[in-house]
């Protein structure tokens, strides 16, 4: 039975390389392909970016501002059914609302920072771009997750009055952490250790992205050092915590 499952991983091993060998030949295909210059197509896309990067950024936060605010409102209305109907799935959907808006108040702070640095760059290339527009495509969306960030939790803290913490407090991480009960925090453990595996391999596929673009154009060593950086520190940091675990045998809640 072992040796089966062994040879069941062998293979599986050796398809895997089959087909990134292909997919990476099929690339330097496409990349040499007569008429096509990938040079050109990714300058041209990076120059419309930078150009239309305000109205981008200006667009894209309201569209997600009035997503993550929909979400908001959605959670409180089913909260407010909870008075007259206590009922389980009601209860499900209102968390279920809760953290979905949460994951798309992320997106837009994410979003705004990424697009707060191309507006700057832009504003190098385009004398016409101004900063004043763009640090407020900037500070709005940022004030907009920080309130609506504080309204979430307030929200979760109403349907769970066992949790804890102020989303302003500096420890409210640690807070939050340590008022979730033993399955919750069992849950975030599982969700962390999957995040890391995906993160593993998505630091592998940029990797990869950008050595491919280095063989055609000049991206220089500032990208490859900042996935190293990251790419390093996260594997470095799981390896240093599970080794401090594994030394004093338990898991402290204070220290998550």
């Amino acid at each position: 039975m072992k040796a089966k499952e062994s040879k069941h991983i062998y293979l599986k091993f050796f398809t895997l390389i089959i087909i990134c060998g292909f997919l990476g030949g099929l690339a330097g295909f496409l990349l040499n392909y007569p008429g096509f210059d990938i040079v050109d197509s990714v300058q041209l896309l990076q120059n419309n970016i930078l150009d239309y990067g305000l109205y981008i950024s200006s667009a894209g936060s309201v569209v997600l501002m009035l997503i993550t605010a929909l979400f908001y409102l959605s959670a409180r209305n089913t909260y407010r059914q909870l008075e007259t109907n206590d009922s389980d799935a009601l209860y499900e959907k209102a968390d279920h609302l809760c953290d979905t808006g949460i994951i798309f108040g992320n997106i837009t702070l994410i979003f705004t920072f990424a697009f707060y640095g191309i507006n700057v760059s832009g504003i190098h290339n385009n004398s016409s771009t101004s900063l004043l527009w763009a640090l407020a495509a900037f500070l709005l969306p940022v004030i907009f997750c920080v309130i609506f960030q504080i309204l979430f939790v307030n929200l979760t803290k109403k349907m769970n009055p066992e949790k804890q913490g102020n989303p302003l407090d500096l420890n409210f991480k640690k807070i939050w952490m340590n008022s979730n009960d033993e399955a919750e925090k069992f849950i975030l453990y599982k969700a962390a250790y999957k995040t890391f595996q995906i993160m593993q391999m998505a630091f592998l596929i940029v990797m990869v992205l950008l050595m491919f673009a280095a063989l055609t154009t000049p991206i220089g060593a500032f990208p490859f050092m900042i996935i190293g950086i990251l790419w390093g520190l996260q594997s470095t940091l799981c390896c240093i915590f599970s080794m401090n675990l594994q030394k004093s045998k338990k898991i402290d809640s204070d220290d998550c």
